[in-house]
């Protein structure tokens, strides 16, 4: 016989049994592939739990003075009159800017719904912010930023920022708001 045919033969041996051992173990699944599996699912932990939600507080109604009644008496009698209190100012409630936003804020919040914008926007007025809302058009319609600040200088506008993030879990972005 010729040499290259041995060496030919003998290639040919070796590549099939390689393939012999090794293919099995390639292509071999698991031992128990039609056995059925059982799956324990625990029993529900026997605990009491209840979600704490941050709810904002509800935004207090200005004192008003209640009518008296005269009496059905015929005769006078002296009516106590209440003292007129000075009504305390509104709070100042988030309007969609018509002035000009020129300056530096921070935009905690933009949203699609105007309900939601002025919900943020009253919650952090309660908090002491001045807040602005700001009616941008999109894609899809309109969104409403909440921004905060005075719009004076940039570095306090990142101090507002970082106390916004501490405060109230906010992540705000600091924008320069041509106008």
């Amino acid at each position: 016989m010729d040499q290259s045919l041995k060496h030919r033969l003998t290639g040919a041996i070796i590549l099939v049994s390689v393939a012999v051992i090794f293919i099995p173990v390639i292509l071999e699944g698991p031992d128990n592939e039609w056995a059925p599996l059982s799956h324990s699912i625990p029993e529900a932990p026997q605990m009491d739990f209840k979600a704490h939600l941050d709810v904002p507080a509800p935004i207090p109604a200005p004192d008003k003075p209640v009518a008296v009644q005269k009496p059905a008496e015929p005769e006078k009698t002296a009516v106590p009159v209440p003292e007129s209190k000075p009504e305390p100012e509104p709070a100042k409630q988030a309007q969609p800017a018509t002035e000009s936003l020129s300056g530096w804020y921070v935009q905690v919040g933009s949203f699609s719904q105007e309900l939601n914008a002025s919900g943020l926007g009253k919650r952090l007025e309660l908090s002491g912010y001045e807040t602005r809302l700001q009616k941008a058009t999109t894609k899809t319609g309109y969104a409403w930023r909440v921004m905060v600040g005075t719009g004076k200088t940039r570095g306090a506008a990142e101090k507002l920022r970082d106390r916004l993030a501490k405060d109230h879990q906010l992540k705000g972005i600091v924008i320069n708001n041509p106008g």
